[in-house]
């Protein structure tokens, strides 16, 4: 929560007003054939093989083919027991093995 200046009482600080956008949104199991706004982070579920995308120079919402991930970072997720694994990072596109959820967050300026 961000405070600001009590207008009644200079020493004081009130908590600011909620400003649309400020909070974080998710867009779940994303699409591996369009390009996405860069995320803050994401999120993955499932066993599987996630190739990230970082260098999109297409515009958002435009189709990606398999040749388009030539370049990409691969990330294996072994872990059996469906467990959710946060990444601190941001890519553009993806594209994942059927068994893997692919979650983009985004967060909104504070």
């Amino acid at each position: 929560m961000s405070y600001k200046a009590d207008p009644n009482d200079s020493k004081k600080q009130i908590p600011s007003t909620r400003v649309d956008g400020i909070f974080s949104y998710a867009d779940g199991n994303v699409s591996s054939s369009v390009v996405m706004d860069f995320a803050s982070s994401v999120i993955l579920q499932g066993v599987g093989t996630v190739n990230f995308k970082y260098d999109c120079t297409t515009a958002v919402g435009s189709a990606l083919n398999g040749g388009d991930f030539s370049g990409s970072k691969v990330v294996q997720v072994v872990d059996t027991d469906n467990d959710v694994l946060t990444l601190p990072i941001s890519p553009c596109a993806v594209s994942a093995s059927a068994a893997t959820n692919v979650t983009f967050i985004y967060r909104g300026g504070l």
